[in-house]
């Protein structure tokens, strides 16, 4: 959003530098994206004039010779020819001397009708101010003469990126409040109205010459809608400062009444729109607040024909939309220049519904980009009541009857209880109370005491103060969070593993030095395979909702059926194997199709044993796992489990601690011919979960780090090698001298031996030997005279205690 900083001057006393200001909000309030300067370079060659003679030119019926005073050294005015009609003596006028570049040409001195003119007086739309070129622009007659309009008009806009929960900063008023308590200072009321508006209760206008009704059939979506009825309206140009502060925000000045409109919004936020009261359905107006029908058709005001989904938010009179609420207005309804009553409209309309409409129609606009934030309705209030203030004094615009309040919105300010001493702790800052509360009155909250507690009333444009870690926030981010005291984590903790997970990477291992493969099996299972392996009916299972294709969307809520597609794998290469899975399964809830725990659960099979060998080997399997870490299990058969996929008599219940945690089965043949293997199967699986808390022997993993231990943080500076080679007694052990040339100074980080010989020419009993030693400091890059005294210092070491002979 833009934001003038001449306007928010106005509202704000402050000495701050855009720049200066820009940094401040990005820290503070809102990110300021850019700073643009708006009004031309060629201001600055254009001055205020002030009219002292007005004289008919004598060779052209329509103009006029103007002596104008620029304030130019010496006392001769300057001679100008103009052809407008609204120029009258004593006039303060903007005046483009020669030499001044304005937009649409260079002005120079010139002979017209036979009379000399030195420079020109300008029009609005000449310098850049609005559309207006029906006469020269007249300025406040309390400019100095001679004053360059650049240091008059010249503005800079601040492009602000306003965060989703922010829409009370969407508006200078609200950026005014912020600015206000960065810098301590005061709003400056006496240049903006603010209105204590009375809630008015839902009725009519009344039995006026003018009458109106408003029906709120959707307050859901429109909590609170307001109109006023006003007749008598002047359609006019708007004055210059109201034009100047549209273009600035970057929006095109159109009426009076239109800009009035829009500079509300720019000042206090909420979007406003008008009706022309004669464009309704007549008898007796009605202004209807419902959702579209299919295929209902709006003409919106960029001249473009909408056919309306159903369910469209819209403003209607009894026969059509006349509006896309809260996005735009239509066509038919529009402000012209024969307008002369009107209807305004201040509304809160909820923002998934504007949202609904922008997407629907392809529209944004500076009203839908504002609602789709959220509004609090109480902008709604201040909106129409500042509009209407405009309308009288610049519209000429009469009041007909009391505003029209239609919605479920209740003005009630919220209290939120709060502790200073608790915030001042959660925030971390040295903020003291006086400051503290200062704070928070100048961004609008009020104190509010009583016997039991403190608490603050939230302002009413704030919609998104909610908890007092909000109210935490708004002190924070003012105060300053370069501010908040750096505290470092005093709690010393020492690295531990958890046991599941060594329990888990040992259990792996063993499992793989008893002669098992290790699989990694998908967690979604198709359908039609577990229909082939006779377990889909027979187990509890739960469907992914989106699935990645139309056959996978079961998870697993055991292993078998995953364990067996790899069993078809391997079967068609190997004569007899052993595989094993130690994964999570899903288990579902027994009433609704949603996950309600994961376990982990490890799996065995046994595939090419002959005859009943492999329910054998199955069971080693299992009992040499549970040996490996001190655990035993318990097995009793299962007569009376009748599952398709287990071979009848062939399986056992696996127990331990006289619980159940598994089974132990053959696959029944005919599954087995189903999926096209051979040979007989055998398969175990257990809850791995249950068996952690008693699990042992596995310490060599899952030892605590001792407390002695402490970290040492790496170094970044650079390291730096040297070699040094010398000759010791053959009986010397290579490591305790390399250790002791460790010990001889802290920066040597690492002694490594890369060579040893012996021989004849260095004598009997003799040997060489050569270390490469690397240095390194914590604290900075040693130099080269520091990593010589380190190697003298070894060398002298070795020398004297070893009797080493330096080579």
């Amino acid at each position: 959003m833009k934001f003038s900083y001449n306007w928010l001057k106005q509202l704000v006393a402050f000495d701050k530098t855009p720049e200066e200001l820009a940094e401040d909000l990005s820290l503070k309030s809102v990110e300021i994206e850019g700073i643009e300067k708006f009004g031309g370079d060629f201001l600055e060659n254009v001055v205020v004039g002030e009219i002292k003679e007005i004289e008919k030119h004598p060779n052209a019926d329509k103009l006029q010779v103007a002596m104008v005073d620029i304030g130019a050294s010496g006392s001769a005015l300057s001679q100008i020819i103009c052809g407008a009609s609204n120029i009258a003596v004593g006039q303060k006028v903007p005046v483009a001397r020669p030499g001044a570049r304005l937009p649409a040409d260079e002005i120079k001195m010139a002979t017209i009708r036979g009379v000399e003119s030195y420079g020109m007086l300008c029009a609005p739309d000449e310098l850049g101010f609005g559309t207006e070129h029906a006469g020269i622009m007249i300025l406040d007659h309390s400019l100095p003469i001679g004053k360059k309009l650049s240091e008059i008009y010249t503005d800079w806009i601040l492009e602000g990126a306003i965060l989703s929960n922010r829409g009370d900063l969407q508006n200078h008023l609200g950026l005014a409040r912020e600015i206000a308590a960065i810098y301590n200072k005061s709003l400056k009321e006496e240049n903006i109205l603010l209105p204590e508006v009375e809630a008015v209760p839902s009725t009519s206008a009344g039995r006026h010459e003018l009458s109106l009704q408003v029906k709120n059939q959707a307050p859901e979506a429109c909590p609170l809608y307001l109109a006023q009825v006003i007749k008598n309206v002047k359609i006019a140009p708007s004055p210059m400062w109201l034009q100047q502060r549209l273009l600035a925000c970057g929006m095109k000045p159109i009426n009076n009444v239109v800009d009035i409109t829009n500079f509300v919004m720019l000042e206090q936020g909420n979007p406003l729109h008008a009706f022309d009261y004669s464009k309704l359905a007549q008898t007796n107006a009605e202004i209807i607040i419902r959702l579209s029908t299919k295929s209902e058709k709006i003409k919106t005001l960029d001249d473009k024909e909408h056919e309306l989904p159903e369910g469209l938010l819209v403003i209607a009179d009894r026969e059509k939309p006349i509006a896309v609420a809260g996005v735009m207005g239509g066509a038919d309804s529009e402000i012209g220049t024969d307008t002369t009553d009107i209807i305004l409209e201040s509304a809160n309309f909820s923002s998934p519904y504007i949202r609904r409409s922008q997407r629907a129609l392809g529209l944004r606009t500076e009203a839908s980009s504002r609602f789709e934030k959220g509004l609090s309705p109480y902008l709604a209030e201040m909106s129409l009541t500042r509009a209407t203030q405009l309308l009288q004094e610049i519209a000429g615009g009469e009041l007909v009857g009391e505003k029209i309040v239609a919605g479920d919105w209740k003005r009630e300010q919220r209290e939120i209880a709060v502790d200073f001493d608790k915030i001042k702790n959660y925030l971390s800052i040295d903020i003291t109370e006086e400051k503290f509360w200062q704070i928070l009155e100048t961004l609008g909250f009020e104190k509010v005491e009583t016997i039991h507690e403190l608490s603050l009333r939230i302002p009413l444009w704030r919609i998104d103060i909610n908890i007092w870690q909000d109210i935490a926030e708004e002190v924070g981010r003012i105060y300053g969070l370069d501010k908040v005291a750096e505290k470092a984590l005093v709690t010393q903790t020492t690295p531990n593993t958890p046991k599941a997970l060594y329990f888990d990477q040992t259990a792996r291992k063993s499992l793989v030095s008893l002669g098992l493969t290790e699989v990694f099996s998908y967690a979604i299972l198709g359908s039609d395979w577990l229909a082939k392996t006779k377990m889909l009916a027979h187990k509890h299972y739960f469907e992914i909702t989106n699935p990645l294709n139309e056959y996978d969307y079961v998870m697993r809520s055991g292993l078998w059926a995953g364990l067996l597609k790899y069993a078809v794998e391997n079967a068609k290469k190997f004569e007899r194997f052993a595989l094993f899975d130690l994964t999570k399964v899903y288990l579902p809830s027994e009433q609704d199709n949603v996950p309600s725990k994961e376990e982990k659960h490890l799996a065995i099979l046994v595939y090419g044993e002959d005859d009943n060998e492999g329910l054998f080997v199955a069971k080693k399997y299992l009992d040499s796992f549970a040996e490996k870490f001190g655990l035993q299990f318990q097995y009793e058969n299962d007569y009376f489990d009748d599952k398709p996929y287990k071979h009848p008599g062939r399986n056992a219940i696996v127990n331990f601690s006289s619980q159940k945690i598994g089974r132990l089965c053959e696959i029944h043949p005919n599954v087995l011919r189903e999926i096209d293997i051979k040979k007989r199967v055998w398969m175990a699986e257990i809850n791995f979960d249950a068996l952690v808390d008693d699990a042992k022997n596995i310490e060599e993993g899952f030892a605590e780090i001792p407390s002695s231990v402490i970290f040492q943080e790496f170094s970044r500076f650079e390291v730096s090698k040297r070699d040094i080679a010398f000759v010791v007694d053959a009986s010397m052990n290579t490591g305790d001298l390399a250790d002791s040339i460790k010990s001889m100074a802290r920066e040597i980080i690492s002694v490594e031996l890369f060579d040893e010989f012996k021989s004849a020419k260095l004598g009997e009993g003799k040997k060489s030997l050569a270390y490469h030693i690397v240095m390194q400091s914590a604290q900075r890059t040693l130099t080269d005279q520091e990593i010589n005294q380190i190697m003298k210092l070894v060398s002298d070491h070795l020398v004297k205690d070893f009797g080493a002979q330096i080579r």
